[in-house]
């Protein structure tokens, strides 16, 4: 039996088609809804309207951990074999939690989706559901290439583009005439609703496109409860020109799409189904999940403003897409492919599991069981009856135990059972690096030293150990490894000398021009007074990187920290010019983190710094000279998986620090899940004053490695080194124009 568990108008819409699906290969399904957005307006119309009804309703509650609950015990009273959870709402996220305690499986509908926005509860909501889940049903390659990134890729059957399941029946309809300078409008985001200033700005520059005495669009608005409730009376009584509905049904809501000419929403799902129905559409939003939309010009990003939004609301609703709204999320038989990825012949398909035998798991090993999941794609489940394996007892030893620290001396592993290999144990170990806990062998930085560590002394930094370990675990149970569909190699840009000059009050500049007087900085100069070029300003030869090289991904972590100091090069955030940079810098790597200060000891205050440009709490970090003792650094980070810690990697060798080429989990000490760790291998100092053509070669050759172990290749780069000519920026840089010509050539040779 399949559970499908909903709670929100767009998640009715994409459970129809997979239900039908689904029933007409015989499966037994049930409903169960969460009580979310229940009440008769917003939900019967929508079951009535599909034939459906929910086998279960319950009361929502404001207390995720209720909710969750809730849902614990009705699943334990059916027991479906599956449960299937759509998009990114606290239904989703509940409903996920719900099902990965009972050890049920799980897919996800919608998976892959991000926006980079910390300030969107759904962002939290979609990523940690994406970590949860056996089956990932993604709407787009481009939301696969976020899972494999992630390292979330399940591998074939279970990590699937099936293009969207909106699509199913709308992209065979036929096409409708609009009326004549309509619009259609939705609103219900808290940021645009429960903000009073923010939502009376844009009903109140609404209501002026509809007026007669200005624009005199006819705006029709179907009025979602929380718009009304925020609103707290009859909204025509302030705003008389909108003609305002009741929430309407879905085939209702589908006409008034079809008889509009431009669709305003900040619904995710409203903004598909414009598309689908070749309607414009203006998201009210900062950013939006689905940027396919964004890059095929179909929709129109308006990040909403308490002021003066008149003008920017009336030239994009006068834009027009110029394509013909080309297909992008599939063909219309999403809800097919995945009810083929859910039912064989045979049955339901269960998830690829190993299931390895323990009484009483721990939370270590249910930690190693997500580590597993991560590297191979498969399950690890544990029960009495499982099959034996190379056991020492080390997960069942707390890890502030000395014994964690007691490693064998030779061996393939750093614990044993008598003579074998306790794989599990290692792997967690060394993902955790454990052996770095309150060491002492830390250099002048404050960095752990490569070199006092067993994972160098041993070889095992060269490759990604363990991943190489999980395999050998695999061929002793006769099991074929499933190892990752190659996602992007990525290259992090630490976003140092941002406006380095130009960025400084004109008595600071003056100085820095009396400076490179004295000590004959010719170049740097001429740049600077003749030719009016910032050295140190990279925006268009990264911009034109990316461009050149799709297949790469890129990722900038900005260095905002309020004060400088002799390790700190560029801008303190509070500057208005860095400022503007950054958010430009934004648009081009919309998913930029901070990169906190030498001196940073409070991360989340240099991070408000960086909010004050992008609009929200960057989600990554990536610690300055990776200046960290652990556990205690990763003790402070924030919970959940949608933030992320990019500091993986030693500062003066290359290697696999934490034995994984993957992203995964961090495990707080107190047994709950922290932030996800993402490794990055190798940094541009790692080769300074080698050639070009054996830089290339050198990264051809961990490329190579890291295919072999199923994962992409993650490296790390300056700013600085490419501004529009670094020699003339510091004599610091011309030991590493033979890099940046070697990391083109070996783009150019990989593309």
């Amino acid at each position: 039996m399949i559970t499908h568990i909903v709670g929100a108008r767009p998640q009715f819409i994409k459970l129809l088609p997979l239900y039908r699906a689904l029933a007409a290969k015989g499966v037994e399904q049930k409903v169960l809804h969460s009580g979310q957005h229940w009440e008769p307006a917003m939900s019967e119309v929508f079951f009535a309207d599909f034939g459906l009804q929910a086998d279960h309703i319950l009361d929502w509650s404001t207390d995720m951990a209720s909710n969750q609950s809730n849902m614990e015990q009705v699943l334990a009273q059916w027991r479906p074999q599956t449960v299937v959870v759509y998009g990114d709402t606290y239904s989703t996220l509940c409903g996920a939690r719900a099902a990965s305690s009972l050890s049920l499986n799980l897919a996800h509908v919608e998976a892959g989706l991000r926006s980079f926005n910390s300030n969107m509860p759904e962002e939290a909501c979609r990523v940690e559901t994406d970590h949860l889940a056996d089956w990932h049903f993604a709407p787009s390659e481009t939301a696969m290439q976020h899972l494999r990134a992630e390292g979330l890729d399940r591998g074939a059957g279970q990590t699937i583009n099936t293009g969207d399941i909106m699509a199913d029946g709308l992209m065979a309809m036929p096409d409708v005439k609009p009326d004549a300078r309509s619009i259609l409008v939705t609103l219900h985001r808290n940021t645009n609703v429960d903000d009073k200033a923010m939502r009376e700005s844009i009903l109140s520059t609404i209501h002026d496109l509809a007026s007669p005495d200005k624009e005199g669009y006819q705006v029709v608005w179907p009025l979602h409860p929380r718009l009304r409730n925020a609103i707290g009376k009859d909204p025509s009584v302030d705003y008389p020109h909108i003609q305002w509905l009741p929430p309407l049904s879905h085939a209702d809501m589908i006409q008034a799409i079809q008889r509009a000419e431009v669709v305003l929403t900040d619904s995710g799902g409203v903004q598909k189904e414009a598309y689908f129905l070749k309607r414009h559409c203006v998201v009210l939003r900062t950013e939006t999940e689905w940027k396919e939309l964004l890059a095929s010009g179909c929709s129109t990003l308006l990040p909403p403003m308490t002021e003066d939004f008149y003008y920017p609301m009336r030239a994009a609703v006068k834009a027009r897409c110029e394509s013909l709204f080309p297909p992008i999320y599939g063909d219309g038989k999403a809800a097919e492919h995945m009810a083929n990825a859910l039912v064989h012949e045979e049955g339901l398909v269960r998830p690829r599991t190993l299931t390895l035998a323990h009484a009483n798991p721990s939370p270590l090993h249910h930690h190693v069981s997500r580590l597993f999941h991560v590297i191979t794609g498969w399950r690890l489940d544990w029960s009495e009856t499982g099959m034996t394996w190379s056991n020492s007892g080390q997960l069942d030893v707390a890890l502030e135990d000395a014994s964690w620290m007691q490693c064998v001396d030779e061996g393939p592993t750093p614990f044993v059972a008598g003579s074998a290999p306790d794989y599990l144990a290692s792997i967690l170990w060394a993902a955790l690096r454990r052996e770095e806990w309150g060491s002492e062998s830390l250099d002048e930085h404050g960095r752990y030293q490569a070199v006092h560590s067993v994972m160098a002394q041993r070889g095992w930094l060269s490759t990604a150990i363990c991943h190489r370990w999980a395999g050998a675990l695999m061929q002793d149970h006769q099991l074929v490894g499933h190892r990752q569909v190659m996602a992007q190699p990525t290259v992090i840009i630490d976003v140092d000398h941002l406006r380095a000059f130009d960025g400084y009050p004109l008595s600071h500049r003056l100085l820095t021009l009396w400076r490179d007087l004295l000590k004959g900085k010719w170049t740097r100069l001429y740049a600077r007074l003749l030719q009016d070029i910032d050295p140190f300003d990279a925006h268009d030869h990264l911009a034109m990187l990316q461009l050149s090289y799709p297949s790469i991904r890129w990722q900038a972590f900005a260095w905002v920290g309020p004060e400088r100091n002799d390790h700190d090069h560029g801008l303190p955030g509070d500057r208005p010019l860095a400022k503007d940079a950054l958010r430009l810098l934004h648009r081009i790597m919309p998913s930029m983190g901070i990169h906190p200060s030498y001196h940073g000891t409070d991360v989340m205050a240099e991070s408000a710094l960086l909010a004050q440009s992008l609009g929200h709490l960057p989600l990554r970090q990536r610690r300055h000279y990776l200046k960290m003792r652990l556990p205690d650094a990763y003790e402070d980070l924030p919970h959940g998986m949608a933030y992320q810690d990019w500091s993986m990697s030693y500062a003066n060798s290359p290697g696999y620090r934490s034995g994984m080429g993957l992203p995964y989990p961090w495990l707080r000490q107190d047994g709950t899940l922290g932030h996800v760790v993402v490794p990055s291998v190798a940094m541009d100092q790692h080769v300074k004053g080698r050639d070009a053509a054996s830089i290339a070669r050198w990264l051809h050759a961990l490329e190579a490695d890291a295919m072999a172990s199923g994962h992409p290749l993650v490296i790390a780069s300056h700013w600085r080194f490419f501004g529009p000519n670094p020699a003339w920026a510091d004599a610091d840089c011309l030991p590493y124009l033979e890099w940046v010509k070697g990391l083109k050539q070996w783009m150019k040779e990989r593309a």
